[in-house]
């Protein structure tokens, strides 16, 4: 009784957690005045709506399941009804139906940038529409057929609305007989854990195209910036492998001085969209003799890795809200659930309801660093405060400048 208490209490404040950082998200993105303009944020847009519908899901799945129901005798929070419970599922298959899809979709936008160079704005009119209508025309059928056939339904402790017959444990038991939703794991298995699995595997492979051609593009663009060094003769040109800007230190200043300077950036940014490809700049620095030379080549690097830093983020998060979840409906398929140990449900408790801050965090990053090396003695509370303000991640610039 004890661990169930403590779980859910744990998994209510994670959900509470996650579903402020989705919720900001998606504020930050329709009020920033090139909200939805860039394909990123449209990405990043749809998985936090989803990952609100997962939160909201588990937040109140405690209180929504049927409080009058024998089969639920520590239902301790339990306080609505069979439809109520069948209401908040629906939500649920539907948001963890789409994060997966989202952050796959995500995962493959970055690919498609980074090593592919695709034409973004061709991408956009012609093929962006087909994977959001897919997302949620995968997530409307498998929450709908699950409706339709009674499958949404308590678990043992009324904790989640979810795909499992009732009573609990008549799949485990033989002798007690599924009065509603017999049917129910296999569509969970259909429309949930066997594309969880599929994406795990195309997530590695795409993360594993990523670091090959990051780490491709860093050895041949830096052998060419060595090469242009070796050959000038200008003492300009010495040893120092940092090529990037240095911003200096402006002292300690305000929130409202640091959303200044975000817009302020980001005004410059999209007045200067004349950044050069990797190709384009390693054929350029062959035949210049100007010191620019070397930051025309490191500049699309920068981008790049940072491209690859973002998407290594979205996956890793991606791991640590799923993997455990997935592992437990396989256990329950097996009909071994009973032997799983007090620090799993913990464990799941703190991780599953989690995604959207992670989210969070990894959307505001690359501003947030930016915010760091500007200002060294301002706190992190105080970046991040003013980013969110401002409008989200930076610079949105990247989308154009492919």
């Amino acid at each position: 009784m004890k661990l169930l208490v403590v779980s859910q209490i744990i998994r209510c404040t994670s959900a509470s957690v996650s579903l402020l950082g989705s919720t900001t998200i998606a504020l930050m993105i329709i009020r920033y005045p090139r909200g939805l303009k860039s394909i990123y944020s449209r990405i990043i847009f749809g998985l936090s709506i989803f990952d609100i519908f997962q939160s909201l899901w588990i937040l109140t799945s405690p209180f929504l399941s049927p409080s009058n129901d024998d089969d639920l005798p520590q239902g301790l929070w339990s306080r609505g009804t069979t439809g109520s419970c069948e209401a908040i599922g629906f939500i649920g298959l539907l948001g963890s139906s789409g994060i997966p899809l989202y952050t796959l979709f995500l995962t493959f936008y970055f690919l498609l940038k980074v090593k592919y160079k695709v034409d973004l704005d061709e991408f956009s009119k012609k093929k962006e529409w087909i994977f959001h209508s897919f997302i949620w025309v995968f997530g409307l059928i498998g929450a709908t057929h699950a409706l339709a056939k009674q499958e949404i339904n308590p678990t043992r402790n009324g904790s989640l609305c979810t795909l499992v017959p009732k009573p609990f444990n008549c799949w485990i038991d033989d002798s007690v007989e599924c009065t509603r939703g017999p049917n129910a794991l296999m569509t969970g298995a259909i429309f949930l854990s066997i594309p969880l699995v599929i994406i795990f595997i195309l997530l590695i492979v795409f993360l594993g195209m990523l670091t090959q051609y990051v780490f491709q593009q860093e050895k041949l663009i830096h052998m060419q910036a060595n090469a242009y060094r070796v050959s000038n003769e200008n003492d300009a040109f010495d040893d120092r492998s940092d090529t990037e800007e240095r911003i200096p230190d402006e002292g300690t200043v305000s929130i409202v001085e640091l959303v200044e300077k975000i817009r302020q950036e980001e005004s410059e940014a999209m007045e200067s969209s004349n950044i050069p490809k990797e190709e384009d700049a390693i054929e350029q620095v062959r035949n210049e003799t100007i010191p620019n030379s070397i930051q025309n080549i490191t500049r699309p690097l920068s981008i790049t890795r940072q491209s690859f830093h973002q998407s290594f983020l979205y996956i890793l998060a991606f791991f640590l809200v799923w993997s455990l979840p997935v592992y437990f409906f396989f256990a329950s398929l097996r009909k071994s659930t009973t032997g799983v140990k007090d620090w799993f449900f913990l464990t799941l408790s703190i991780f599953f309801p989690a995604s959207g801050f992670f989210n969070i965090l990894i959307y505001t990053r690359p501003k947030i660093l930016l915010l760091q090396r500007a200002h060294p003695n301002t706190r992190w509370i105080q970046r991040f405060s003013a980013v969110v303000i401002a409008g989200g991640e930076m610079p949105t610039i990247l989308d154009e400048i492919d």
